[in-house]
């Protein structure tokens, strides 16, 4: 009870106590992503060499190249649509994104896929893929943010597999967990699916991804097997011209 002469301080409503404590954990988030955003991040080449890292070093283990020379085959194969199934292994998958998106830097500094593609607020080199055990597939995509922070090497790194929209009937890659360096991007939820498709852009946009995008419509599953360590497709024979 207040004294006499003196008045009541109310106070504060409770949704104002919850929205300012909200608040600070959001800033307080907010800065434990970023400072995990910027941590380097170790590309690893061979399992032995991901066991002798330091405890919480962040890194990935990238996928082979080895036992992708029928890449060029495959792919004549999924463009013509000249097959009903078809298995890719990480090797094949690797040889045929570091010929096609590979990055090349111009005169000016930027990069660009293939020369054909600025993309310099985010410049990107080729996609490594690489087959977990567990049956997801790891996509791994090294970034530049030039306009932000042009020193530093930042890493995307995402696990999914592939689904059947049950609205179009489509097969896409689901992002099941993602992040940037250390940083995770798993609480983004259904946003994880928009960030894959806007740092996959360039190479989508390419004149390879249009081959692709043209050959998409053929696919009417996939699988990814760990034990097997190939992507399996099976796809519908495109109509024969008359």
């Amino acid at each position: 009870m207040a004294r006499r002469g003196e008045k009541d301080i109310p106070s504060p409503p409770t949704w104002r106590v919850a929205a300012g404590a909200l608040l600070v954990a959001l800033i307080g988030a907010g800065f434990g992503l970023f400072r995990l955003a910027h941590e380097p991040t170790t590309v690893v080449r061979d399992r032995e060499a991901l066991l002798e890292l330091e405890p919480g070093t962040s890194s990935y283990l990238v996928g082979s190249m080895e036992g992708g020379e029928t890449w060029e085959q495959k792919r004549t194969v999924v463009v013509r649509g000249d097959a009903d199934a078809l298995d890719v292994t990480p090797g094949e998958l690797n040889r045929w994104s570091n010929r096609y998106f590979r990055a090349v830097e111009t005169e000016e500094g930027t990069h660009t896929v293939l020369g054909v593609l600025d993309f310099s607020f985010a410049n990107t080199a080729a996609p490594n893929f690489r087959i977990l055990d567990n049956g997801q597939l790891q996509v791994a995509v090294p970034l530049e943010f030039t306009a932000l922070a042009p020193e530093e090497e930042f890493h995307y790194i995402v696990l999914g597999r592939f689904y059947r929209s049950g609205e179009t009937g489509e097969v896409y890659f689901g992002v099941e967990e993602s992040r940037l360096n250390a940083a995770p991007l798993t609480f983004a939820g259904p946003l994880q699916q928009k960030v894959f498709k806007w740092v996959m852009a360039p190479f989508a946009k390419s004149p390879e991804g249009e081959d692709m995008a043209r050959a998409w419509p053929n696919l009417k599953a996939a699988e990814i097997s760990g034990p097997e360590q190939v992507v399996k497709f099976l796809m519908e024979r495109a109509p024969e011209e008359a």
